[in-house]
């Protein structure tokens, strides 16, 4: 089976990453049609891109972020006689509108992002999702028929990377890591206030990324005159490792929204064997399990997450184990190997017989 990889998607992206990677170990031959122009010129190129493909692909798989182009995937999926299939991953409007709030509801540009929801889960024979409630979210707002949806977790490859060596954390100190790109969502101001009720216990807070909420977040530790706080700029994802494995602890997302999904950090984490700290939020519960795997808190609250962080940092017994846990959960089940074949048997499932 060969698929033919479509759109403007970012190579080195942890979605396509492991998704070619499943699809590879599996044996799919993975071909790319794929563009970083932006506006009208992504258009051309892709379908430019696409005389490539003819005679040569099973089927056409549309990568995230693939909304703007779904319209023209349709068009060449036509044209070649295969099936178009739309790793939509996330709901714009839910991203953008509710979890983001960088986009005002009832706003033009929210009606626009909810037709692209609309319309490219319409034009695809399958669509796919990173969690179930995701999925049940997306079907509910666009009225497509749920079972042309289809769970594919992220997963992680984290482990294929070596470290990095980074910086050794500070003797005698507990560390506490957050990775991510500071959208509401992510609640770093949660974090950064939760830091200040802790600074009478030997606890170190590294914060990794730049992002929408990054001044705000930086100006309120800053406010708080906060001595166990450091923020770093985005690094690599071997570096990423490295940061990771000298955590004690590393932070999932604290904020509001009720975004249904499981986020990346999450895994990466899990992957490493480190305990995770999280708000509980739709989606999470499909796989994790709290003092199993992970603990949950609640979002957007900072005195419960200052209080998880002072029982995690006193009971490492409890640390080892969700290390433990957690780091077989994603050797079982979220592997590049194991997504191959969740996504393979999922368009099987749905028709697609070369799957």
């Amino acid at each position: 089976m060969t698929i033919g990889f479509f759109g403007t998607y970012k190579l080195d992206y942890p979605r396509q990453r492991i998704l070619r990677k499943g699809l590879q170990q599996h044996g799919v031959a993975v071909l790319d049609c794929h563009t970083r122009e932006h506006g009208v010129r992504k258009w051309f190129a892709l379908w430019r891109g696409s005389r490539g493909l003819r005679g040569r692909i099973d089927l056409l798989l549309v990568g995230f972020p693939g909304h703007t182009v779904m319209p023209l995937a349709w068009v060449i999926g036509k044209r070649l006689g295969v099936p178009v299939v739309f790793d939509a991953f996330t709901s714009q409007y839910q991203a953008l509108v509710v979890a983001r709030r960088q986009v005002r509801p009832l706003s033009f540009r929210a009606a626009y992002y909810f037709f692209l929801d609309w319309l490219s889960c319409r034009l695809a024979r399958v669509v796919l999702m990173d969690t179930v409630a995701h999925a049940d979210y997306l079907a509910r707002i666009t009225r497509v028929p749920r079972n042309r949806f289809a769970v594919v977790y992220v997963g992680c490859d984290l482990q294929d990377f070596s470290a990095v060596p980074v910086p050794p954390k500070a003797a005698e100190k507990f560390a506490v890591h957050f990775h991510g790109h500071y959208s509401p969502f992510q609640g770093a101001d949660v974090i950064v206030r939760a830091a200040a009720k802790l600074a009478d216990l030997p606890v170190r807070f590294t914060l990794i990324g730049r992002g929408q909420e990054y001044p705000r977040v930086a100006a309120l530790a800053k406010e708080l005159h906060l001595a166990n706080v450091e923020f770093l700029d985005d690094v690599d994802y071997p570096t990423l490792r490295g940061y990771l494995e000298r955590a004690d602890l590393c932070l999932g997302v604290f904020g509001s929204g009720d975004r249904p999904v499981i986020p990346n950090k999450i895994f990466e984490a899990m992957a490493v064997g480190k305990p995770v700290l999280t708000a509980r939020l739709p989606g999470m519960e499909e796989l994790l399990t709290d003092r199993q795997e992970v603990v949950f808190c609640r979002a957007n609250d900072p005195e419960d997450l200052a209080a998880s962080i002072r029982r995690l940092f006193a009971d490492a017994p409890l640390r080892n184990r969700l290390g433990e846990q957690a780091r077989r959960l994603v050797a079982e089940r979220l592997t590049p190997l194991t997504i191959g074949a969740t996504l393979l048997s999922a368009l099987r499932e749905r028709g697609i017989a070369n799957a």
